[in-house]
């Protein structure tokens, strides 16, 4: 493993060129900013200001729902630098499920790490239109550990999980804007790849990302741990990693 210090990758909300996020305003500061607005002229002048349909500005203020580009836009046209501290939620442009207290600097931390471990085991991440990511598990306690993980990495989610009896198994659905950041994190993970920035890492960034996915994928006898898994280069990379955190190679058979 590469001894010089890694960067962690970090990812902030704000710094997204504004098309993917809506934003929910805390309301005090919905009103003060609606009473700053009237007091300059009103929304008719802000939207020729801004280049932007003055109805919409009018709609998103009205519905609390604001997309983040013209969020940006007005902040910066009223020279106001505070706007993180008062956001009460946020969600995908597309998406129902708001993150309310939300974590707006994503760094990544071991429970990113875990949560990436279990998307490549059992879970299924994607950005495309019309589909859900999701997490499948028939264990009831990784199935909340899970909930838990994403509650501390994101913010507060009300988690949608539905039961499938003919597995007697449960299902988390993930709402768009988490898979679309754990897509920035770890894009290979969308092709169902382990993600080459994890060879970077630390062993506790690696131990984490392992357990996650061997209690997803192995089976555990006396002698030995199995993983299953139909992808080889998965499994050759999973190898890699137990090399890297002080597996012996004669200990590992593919």
């Amino acid at each position: 493993m590469n001894s010089t210090k890694i960067n962690l990758k970090k990812l902030n909300i704000l710094d997204f060129d504004g098309q993917e996020f809506s934003i929910r305003l805390i309301n005090d500061y919905l009103i003060n900013l609606g009473q700053l607005i009237k007091n300059n002229g009103g929304v008719y002048k802000l939207g020729k200001a801004l280049n932007i349909n003055y109805l919409n500005i009018w709609q998103a203020l009205k519905l609390n729902s604001i997309p983040l580009y013209m969020l940006r836009s007005i902040c910066k046209y009223f020279n106001l630098d505070n706007l993180g501290e008062n956001i009460e939620a946020y969600k995908y442009y597309r998406g129902r499920k708001w993150i309310k207290n939300p974590i707006l600097e994503i760094k990544e931390s071991p429970e990113l790490v875990e949560i990436a471990g279990h998307m490549l085991g059992d879970g299924f991440l994607t950005i495309e239109k019309e589909c859900l990511s999701t997490y499948t598990n028939t264990s009831k306690t990784l199935i909340e550990s899970f909930k838990i993980l994403c509650q501390k990495v994101f913010g507060d989610i009300n988690l949608t999980t539905y039961c499938d009896k003919r597995f007697d198994a449960q299902t988390v659905i993930l709402p768009t804007q988490i898979s679309f950041i754990l897509s920035k994190f770890y894009p290979e993970i969308l092709n169902k790849n382990v993600p080459e920035h994890l060879f970077k890492l630390s062993k506790e960034y690696l131990c984490t990302f392992i357990i996650a996915f061997a209690d997803d994928e192995s089976c555990v006898t006396t002698s030995a741990i199995s993983y299953v898994q139909k992808d080889k280069n998965v499994l050759e990379d999973i190898r890699k990693l137990h090399l890297l955190v002080g597996f012996k190679e004669e200990n590992l058979t593919l």
